[in-house]
């Protein structure tokens, strides 16, 4: 069973969420059910930042893959969960900017 995606989940919110799906198998229900995925409640702004801290913060392009993002895809999807963001979503965005 998946408990999350690191980064987007640390360790001590996997420790929780590994003690949360133990009480529910002692139980007697089904963890996989009974627990909402991190990833399903994670906006696309938060794992920009995120990503952007983190993966592309020694990058000398930071600043420009930051203006980019913000340009063609934060207006579309700042909002929305990571898990609503379909592979078409993407294409469209790609499509959009080449033309």
């Amino acid at each position: 069973m998946t408990l999350g995606a690191y980064p987007a989940m640390g360790l001590a919110q996997a420790h929780e969420a590994w003690r949360s799906a133990r009480a529910d198998a002692q139980a007697g229900r089904d963890p996989s059910t009974t627990r909402k995925r991190e990833t399903s409640t994670t906006d696309f702004k938060s794992v920009t930042e995120d990503w952007l801290a983190r993966d592309q913060g020694k990058n000398k392009t930071q600043n420009a893959v930051r203006r980019l993002l913000e340009k063609d895809a934060m207006p579309l999807w700042a909002g929305r969960q990571m898990s609503s963001i379909s592979r078409r979503d993407i294409l469209d965005v790609i499509d959009s900017v080449a033309d």
